[in-house]
């Protein structure tokens, strides 16, 4: 039997660790079970400002069942170390090569080309090296996390510096990421539901939770059409359905979500784990108020029936949502004008 079919507590020290696979995982776990991760890196390496805002919200949203610490002082703990507890006492641990990441677990987009090894080892002997590990580790979101551990912009070192793409609202340039551009609009006529070809979909997209009639009428999905998939094949991971991969997404109006690839033929993207937050951010960036009808009008008065991802490694992308992209997206998928 499965360890989180029977335990209520997994204790975790990773040398690194994604929030996309904190997020994924706290998905998969019973609601009444708790996660407790140390990142043992970041005391040496210091933690990416975009992981680390995700790391705190997602201990803020789920309080009771969640806690995220750092290594600190300059120490660098590159054990990967996965304690199962029950009323506090261990019942299964391994200890081996896998970071508490999706690819990691091999669950990733890299799943293929990818190897780690985990072997049991004693469970009692496992929680006393998890407790003394994250004695000398802080929360972080304690009020000194700033002073403790140093938050750094993402690395650009593995990305071709050669290929620089100047975007809008990025914060900076973005040295070579893959990009894709996607519409918020439909691609094509759908004569059953009256929606025309370059407009918000009545039925899904923007609108879904409002034409589905969803109790969260600001659900939402972006699509991802065939000629991006067959262009693009592997830029978004995607993982089997009811296991998908989650992944982290930065915009450029300084907001985050996690994100995962949705759909019947892997055609959608939406946010987990509820797709009402991707509704809930254009609403706000359009100037429509929650659950209300998004239409043409407000896509042309803000400009763009556009967004465009960057990939900056397997788990974590950036989201343009800008009226430059307008031309771009108008040329790729023809548009006519706005």
């Amino acid at each position: 039997m499965a360890p989180a079919a029977y335990a209520d507590e997994l204790k975790i020290v990773a040398g690194y660790a994604s929030p996309a696979m904190v997020s994924r995982v706290l998905a998969e776990l019973p609601d009444s079970a708790t996660l407790h991760l140390v990142v043992g890196m970041a005391g040496h390496e210091g933690v990416v400002i975009a992981d680390h805002e995700a790391f705190t919200a997602l201990q803020e949203a789920n309080s009771d069942r969640l806690r995220v610490a750092y290594t600190t002082g300059g120490r660098s703990i590159h054990t990967k170390l996965y304690v199962w507890s029950r009323q506090g006492e261990g019942v299964e641990a391994y200890v081996g090569s896998s970071n508490f990441t999706q690819n990691g677990f091999l669950v990733g987009w890299r799943q293929s080309r990818h190897s780690e090894v985990l072997a049991r080892t004693d469970p009692s002997q496992a929680m006393a090296e998890f407790a003394r590990i994250e004695s000398e580790s802080l929360s972080a979101i304690h009020p000194d996390v700033e002073n403790e551990i140093e938050l750094h912009t993402r690395s650009r070192a593995s990305l071709d510096s050669a290929a620089i793409a100047d975007v809008p609202g990025a914060g900076g340039p973005l040295l070579g990421a893959e990009s894709l551009i996607l519409p918020l609009v439909a691609i094509r006529d759908y004569p059953p539901t009256g929606t025309v070809r370059g407009e918000p979909h009545r039925v899904w997209g923007l609108n879904w939770g409002v034409g589905r009639g969803r109790s969260n009428r600001n659900e939402a999905s972006i699509l991802i059409p065939q000629i991006a998939r067959d262009d693009k094949p592997n830029f978004f991971p995607r993982g089997e359905s009811g296991r998908r991969v989650h992944f982290l997404v930065g915009t450029d109006d300084n907001k985050s979500m996690f994100m995962s690839v949705a759909e019947q033929g892997d055609k959608a993207l939406h946010s987990v784990p509820s797709n009402g937050a991707l509704g809930e951010y254009f609403r706000f960036r359009l100037g429509v108020a929650n659950g209300a009808v998004v239409t043409l009008d407000h896509l042309r008065a803000f400009g763009s029936r556009f967004v465009k991802f960057f990939r900056l490694d397997d788990e974590t992308y950036h989201m343009i949502y800008s009226p430059d992209l307008e031309p771009e997206g108008m040329a790729l998928y023809g548009f006519p004008p706005l």
